[in-house]
C-alpha cells in the first residue's frame, strides 16, 4: 500500500477542539493530498481537556460543513464525533443523535480507543450501547 492508494481520512479534528486548523483548511490539504473526502471527528464534552463539543456546538459544526460541502468540489467532507460512553453506561450526547445517524443509515464505529492492553476490553461497554438500537 502506498499513500497515494487513500482516499481519504476517516478521522480528523479541527480548532473547535484539539486541532490546529478550519474544517475548510482541513478540507483543502486533504484535496491537495489527493484526498477525494475527509471526515471532521471532533471530541465531544465528556473531553474537557479538548474543549469536546456539546450538542449545540455539534450541531453548529454540522450546519458549518452542510455549507462548505455546498462551496467545495471535488472533496466531501463528512461529519462525526467522538462520543464517549459514561460510567452510568449512557451516552456524553444525547443519545437521539446516535438515533439519527442510525435511521440515516450511517455506520456506527464501536472501538476501544486502547491506549494500553488492559484497554482493550473496553469494547465490552460500546457493545452495550450498540444493542440498546
Amino acid at each position: 500500500m502506498q499513500l497515494d492508494d487513500l482516499t481519504g481520512d476517516l478521522h480528523a479534528h479541527t480548532m473547535a477542539t484539539d486541532g490546529h486548523n478550519t474544517i475548510e483548511e482541513m478540507a483543502r490539504v486533504a484535496q491537495q493530498l489527493g484526498f477525494t473526502y475527509i471526515a471532521i471527528t471532533e471530541h465531544s464534552k465528556r473531553l474537557t481537556v479538548t474543549h469536546g463539543l456539546d450538542e449545540k456546538r455539534f450541531l453548529q459544526q454540522i450546519e458549518e460543513i452542510d455549507c462548505l460541502n455546498q462551496r467545495l468540489k471535488g472533496i466531501t467532507v463528512l461529519k462525526g464525533i467522538e462520543v464517549d460512553i459514561l460510567e452510568d453506561g449512557s451516552l456524553d450526547l444525547l443519545d437521539t443523535h446516535c438515533r439519527m445517524a442510525k435511521e440515516s443509515g450511517v455506520l456506527v464505529s464501536i472501538n476501544s480507543d486502547a491506549h494500553t492492553i488492559a484497554d482493550l476490553v473496553n469494547l465490552k461497554y460500546g457493545i452495550g450501547q450498540a444493542r440498546r438500537g
